[in-house]
């Protein structure tokens, strides 16, 4: 057997939101050194190894804790004709606002935040198309995924405005027919 030392890293990513509306979300970075022993015929093939040692190089953590503020559809109108970069969540019925940090990634609060349910790998909404309704389309998608205060039917999700790169994720929705039905 063949023993080879390599560098790993893992990412974990958690987020909560408190009672009184705040959004905490915590990134742990952490990079290994690990051992493998590689079995002579497979060296080219890293799923047939055998992990031997694992040491921890460094970690990183970053945390942010943001205030959301519930708000008005009225109120989250102004907030789209600024040039806030803004965080928009719906959860329980609640529409929650905040404004989104210089230094906050857009990237690393979307993945905290959670995956969109409509676009999930071979679990496609079925009505993901901007057809009419009645034809089995989406308003939502004829909108270019925008204005989550408008869509009753989208019970959680979270849209970021006023930003280089948008984001719209839908996380339950009274529509949703998935593909692999």
């Amino acid at each position: 057997m063949d023993t080879r030392t390599i560098e790993e890293r893992k990412v974990i990513l958690k987020r909560s939101l408190s009672e009184d509306n705040v959004l905490y979300m915590e990134r742990l970075v952490i990079w290994y050194s690990v051992t493998k022993e590689f079995w002579p015929k497979t060296i080219k093939k890293p799923d047939f190894t055998l992990e031997v040692d694992r040491k921890v190089l460094k970690h990183k953590r970053d945390s942010i804790k943001l205030k959301m503020q519930e708000v008005t559809e009225g109120q989250i109108t102004e907030y789209r004709q600024s040039d806030i970069p803004i965080l928009l969540m719906k959860k329980d019925g609640k529409l929650l606002l905040t404004e989104i940090p210089t230094d906050v990634n857009i990237f690393t609060l979307a993945k905290c935040l959670g995956t969109h349910k409509c676009g999930k790998v071979r679990e496609e909404c079925k009505r993901l198309l901007a057809l009419p309704d009645e034809k089995g389309g989406c308003e939502k998608v004829r909108n270019h995924s925008s204005f989550l205060e408008r869509y009753p039917w989208i019970k959680e999700g979270y849209e970021t405005f006023n930003t280089r790169k948008d984001i719209f994720v839908v996380k339950k929705c009274e529509h949703y027919v998935s593909t692999s039905k």
